[in-house]
């Protein structure tokens, strides 16, 4: 039975490729959340200003 895998046999295979599963898991993840900030949800910016003057216009000036 050649297709039975044992666990050294496994280990051996995700030492010799955990950069290469690290590295794809990174990317994948930095695409994924790229196409989930940007393009799926777009940021939506608003903004708003009020601004009330009231002023009156009296004889008397008011020393502080």
């Amino acid at each position: 039975m050649d297709n039975v895998i044992d666990l050294r046999r496994l280990g051996l295979i995700v030492r010799r490729n955990g950069w290469l599963m690290i590295l794809s898991e990174s990317l994948f993840s930095g695409i994924s959340f790229g196409v989930a900030k940007f393009v799926i949800f777009p940021p939506m910016y608003s903004a708003s200003a009020d601004l009330l003057v009231n002023r009156q216009n009296d004889d008397t000036q008011q020393s502080y």
